[in-house]
């Protein structure tokens, strides 16, 4: 890539100001991101890698190739409908969880979303697009880029190799590597399919002291804050340490109680 991929919003907001989005993209952008902390809260990916740091990473090879910012929302939030927490408790689509997307973000990132969801990933699914490339709709189009830009960057400093099963994820990866490459191909966007090459290649290469390696059997995993598990009169105390007030600070613990 032209340059290093963001892995910090500040980092992510640096590269959007230089490339020239505009404040209103940039503003868009941030909400994205601080929806993005919200769901993705306590959430890792299989490395131990902070989730919503693949987001900021998926999102900034979308800035590098040109794409708006609607998308750059999207590589954010791509995973959301799965990996995200909600309120239910439930992984998949919902009516109530399109329903706050919508109100956070607008329509408009709500069909890429899901179809990133529904699109199965695999070497059968991707032979099929490239075979009808011709005919995709936008929707699909755009959820092919952020299947590329999730894959780069899962890749990334040798992600995959941190993680768990990596001999199998590794193993898949350069199976899908030719197809993939032929994809970004199509779509206009060669750069791509050469740092998908170059980093699945690094990633053969790497050894990983076994101690480094994800552990478990699921690739992403929810680990709740101390804070969270703070008791009431804990989280009162050090609260009124901190000089918020003792009734800024029972209505911020009243209004925690009723939404949990």
């Amino acid at each position: 890539m032209k340059h290093p991929i963001a892995q910090t919003n500040l980092q992510l907001y640096n590269q959007m100001q230089a490339a020239g989005y505009s404040d209103e993209d940039l503003a868009f952008v941030r909400n994205a991101y601080e929806f993005g902390i919200e769901v993705f809260t306590a959430r890792y990916v299989s490395s131990r890698r902070v989730f919503i740091e693949h987001g900021i990473g998926s999102a900034s090879v979308l800035v590098q190739i040109g794409e708006p910012a609607m998308m750059v929302a999207a590589g954010i939030l791509h995973n959301v409908f799965w990996n995200g927490v909600w309120k239910d408790g439930l992984k998949g689509i919902t009516n109530a969880k399109r329903e706050e997307v919508r109100q956070r973000l607008g329509d408009d990132i709500v069909p890429c979303l899901e179809r990133f969801h529904d699109l199965r990933w695999n070497e059968e699914t991707v032979a099929d697009l490239l075979l009808n490339f011709d005919d995709l709709d936008q929707t699909t189009y755009q959820t092919i880029l952020l299947r590329l830009a999730d894959h780069i960057d899962h890749l990334l400093d040798g992600g995959l190799m941190y993680s768990v099963n990596a001999a199998a994820r590794l193993r898949r990866a350069e199976s899908m590597l030719a197809p993939m490459e032929s994809l970004a191909e199509k779509m206009g966007y060669p750069e791509l399919g050469v740092e998908l090459r170059a980093l699945t290649e690094q990633s053969a290469a790497m050894k990983i002291a076994p101690s480094l390696v994800g552990r478990g059997e699921h690739y992403s995993s929810i680990t709740p804050p101390r804070t969270y598990r703070m008791s009431t009169m804990s989280w009162l105390r050090q609260a009124m340490e901190r000089g918020i007030g003792i009734r800024k600070t029972m209505r911020a613990l009243f209004k925690g109680g009723k939404n949990s």
